[in-house]
C-alpha cells in the first residue's frame, strides 16, 4: 500500500480513493492495450513472415514441377511427331495408290479393245485364207503379222492386268495401314495433351504465386 493510498485510508477519503483507483486502472489499461497491441502486431508479422515463407516454398515447387513437365513434354513430343510423320507418308502413298489404280482401270478398256480388235483380224485372216482356196504360203505372211499383233495385245492386257492386281493389293495394304495409323492415334496423342494441360495448370498456378508473393 502506497503512502498516498494510506492516507486516502486514514483521512476515510473515499471519493479521492475511488479516483485513484480509477487512474491507475486507466493507466494500466492503456499499458496492456499497448502490450496487446504489440503482441498482435507481432504475431501478424510472424504469420506473414510464414506465409511469405510457404508462398515460396510453393513457388520454387510449381517451378520445379513446370521445368518437369516441359521436359517430359519435349520428350513426348518426338515420338508423337515421328508417329505422325509416318501417317502422313502413308496417307500419301494409299492417295498415290488410289490414283494409280484409277489411271490403270482407264486403261483397261483400250488394252480390251485391242485385243478384241487383234483377235478379229486374226480371225478374218484365216477365214479368207480358207474362202480362197490358196496354199499357206500364199497367206503366211498376213496371218503370221496378224498373230503377232494378237500375242502384243494378249500380252499387253496380261502384264496390265497383274500390274492392277499388284496395285490394287498395294492400295489396299496402305489402307489398312492407315486404319490402323488413325485408330491409334488418339491413344498416342492422349498422353501429350495430357501433359499439355498439366503444364498449363502448373503455368497458371506458378503466375497466381508469383502475384501473391509480390502483393
Amino acid at each position: 500500500m502506497t503512502q498516498q493510498t494510506l492516507q486516502y485510508v486514514i483521512n476515510a477519503n473515499v471519493a479521492g480513493f475511488v479516483s485513484a483507483i480509477g487512474q491507475a486502472e486507466a493507466k494500466y489499461s492503456q499499458a496492456l492495450q499497448g502490450m496487446s497491441d504489440k503482441a498482435s502486431r507481432i504475431q501478424l508479422f510472424e504469420k506473414t513472415q510464414e506465409s511469405a515463407k510457404q508462398a515460396a516454398q510453393e513457388f520454387f515447387k510449381l517451378k520445379e514441377q513446370t521445368a518437369s513437365y516441359q521436359l517430359a513434354l519435349a520428350g513426348a513430343r518426338a515420338p508423337l511427331q515421328q508417329f505422325q510423320q509416318a501417317m502422313a507418308a502413308v496417307e500419301l502413298t494409299t492417295r498415290q495408290s488410289a490414283v494409280e489404280v484409277g489411271h490403270q482401270r482407264s486403261a483397261l478398256k483400250p488394252l480390251e479393245e485391242a485385243l478384241k480388235t487383234a483377235t478379229s483380224a486374226y480371225t478374218s485372216i484365216r477365214k479368207e485364207a480358207i474362202q480362197a482356196g490358196g496354199t499357206a504360203e500364199d497367206f503366211a505372211g498376213e496371218i503370221a503379222q496378224a498373230k503377232r499383233q494378237l500375242d502384243s495385245a494378249t500380252t499387253a492386257l496380261s502384264q496390265h492386268k497383274a500390274a492392277m492386281e499388284k496395285s490394287a493389293s498395294e492400295y489396299t495394304a496402305n489402307k489398312e495401314a492407315l486404319a490402323a495409323y488413325k485408330s491409334q492415334l488418339a491413344t498416342v496423342t492422349k498422353p501429350v495433351k495430357d501433359l499439355e494441360n498439366q503444364l498449363a495448370t502448373a503455368e497458371r498456378q506458378l503466375v497466381q504465386t508469383e502475384l501473391k508473393m509480390r502483393a
